[in-house]
């Protein structure tokens, strides 16, 4: 806005913001867009949460993973959809976007924990989560970034029954030998 009467200097000054912030605005909703874009796209399942762990975003593989659509989750505290047990004994796991926010540093958790989808089902998964911090290193939030990791648990499974066949072997082998010598 400008007031009247107004010279031509001001005139030209406040174009010149106007034409400026315009600017500035377009590069803010391209960078939106493209961040929004690289969360919608990657490989990994992303939740982001506020500083209260209140979920705020959720990426397509989230959705897949937990059971829950994005825009029933919106608002509801992560611990209702990102719910996670201990593979051998099924009891209840601290939330890694709890404890990120309360010890503001990242939180890795890989030993055999299972997520609880939202039909029930159990899904193996790795997960870590990491507070989001601002300019001055106030908390604002955490993302949570999870994956299935039921191929490479079952990968590990056949290794291991592999080296146990392997060491029956052996053994028999050794024993056949042994047997041999006699």
């Amino acid at each position: 806005y400008i007031l009247k009467p107004f010279t031509e200097r001001e005139l030209h000054i406040t174009i010149e913001l106007a034409l400026y912030r315009h600017k500035m605005e377009k590069r803010l909703n391209q960078s939106e867009a493209y961040l929004l874009t690289m969360l919608m796209s990657i490989g990994d399942a992303v939740i982001s949460t506020d500083n209260k762990g209140i979920i705020i975003f959720m990426n397509p593989v989230a959705e897949g993973l937990t059971g829950w659509k994005k825009e029933d989750v919106a608002g509801r505290e992560l611990k209702e959809v990102f719910k996670i047990v201990n593979e051998e004994t099924k009891e209840a796991v601290d939330n890694p976007v709890i404890r990120a926010l309360k010890q503001r540093v990242a939180i890795e958790i890989s030993d055999h924990i299972i997520l609880i989808r939202k039909d029930g089902k159990e899904i193996p998964i790795d997960a870590s989560a990491v507070p989001i911090k601002d300019e001055v290193s106030n908390t604002r939030g955490a993302i949570l970034v999870f994956k299935d990791c039921t191929r490479r648990r079952n990968t590990e499974k056949e290794i291991l029954n592999y080296q146990d066949k392997l060491r029956s072997l052996t053994s028999a082998l050794s024993l056949s030998a042994e047997r041999e010598r006699r």
